[in-house]
């Protein structure tokens, strides 16, 4: 099949109900999401990670991009076009390369070619936004990075859970929150189980809100729990909404 789109482009948010994610045994090469890239999660995202290696971050909530671009390839007739038998798509446009517009948020839809900017009415916020509760766990394996209960940029509206148990090596920090995003409601993160010898390891510190973002922005707490496992760095909490009076950080540790 082949598409050929002229004269237009338009922003579309897709959009999904309920997410659930079951990982076991698995490599993840880059960053892992529990939640969408640009489309919208109209409902809650549970992502359980067992034995799996995480090269980069694994987060609970959706990506969105600090800024969405697309390849738009002018008109001029092509030399050629390769046709790839085995997939049945025009994977090659021959010598005619594209130029990278950038969407942008306005109140009519359009283009700048000069800019190099394409216009749409679509709220670009609710890139990636989950609505309802997110739920993380590690159990195992190892993430290279970060653990992030929330989102890269994208925000999420209820509460987050993070648990990080079964010896789970986690590479540089986790955070109950998102990495640029916010969390609406309460925020937990957990590392080890109650009563149960726990080897998992946080070689940097563990966090209760966000990286840059606030949590707890429209209400709740935020709970530390530290039953097992250890911590390299020197533990620091930092609920982001404190200063809104919003959050509790709360630890506890058996």
């Amino acid at each position: 099949v082949s598409r050929f789109y002229t004269g237009y482009a338009n922003y579309s948010l897709a959009q999904t109900g309920n997410v659930t994610n079951v990982l076991e045994n698995c490599t993840v090469l880059r960053d892992y999401f529990g939640g969408g890239c640009q489309g919208k999660v109209a409902g809650t995202v549970t992502s359980t990670l067992t034995n799996c290696d995480v090269m980069g971050s694994a987060f609970g909530g959706g990506y969105k991009p600090a800024e969405t671009t697309v390849d738009v390839y002018p008109t001029t007739q092509p030399t050629y076009s390769r046709y790839t038998k085995e997939t049945g798509l025009f994977s090659d446009f021959g010598t005619v390369k594209p130029e990278t517009f950038t969407w942008v948020q306005r109140a009519t839809s359009g283009a700048d070619a000069g800019r190099k900017e394409l216009y749409t009415t679509v709220n670009m916020s609710e890139s990636g936004r989950v609505t309802g509760a997110i739920s993380i766990t590690v159990n195992g394996g190892s993430v290279g990075q970060n653990v992030y209960g929330g989102g890269n940029e994208s925000p999420s509206d209820d509460a987050v859970t993070v648990l990080i148990k079964g010896g789970a090596q986690v590479g540089q920090d986790a955070f109950g929150g998102g990495n640029i995003a916010p969390v609406g409601k309460d925020v937990s993160i957990t590392l080890g189980e109650a009563g149960v010898a726990d080897a998992s390891n946080v070689a940097g510190a563990i966090y209760g809100g966000g990286a840059l973002a606030n949590t707890n922005t429209t209400s709740g707490n935020t709970t530390v729990n530290l039953f097992g496992g250890s911590v390299v760095q020197s533990m620091m909490f930092m609920a982001a909404a404190l200063d809104q009076g919003m959050a509790l950080t709360v630890l506890q540790r058996t």
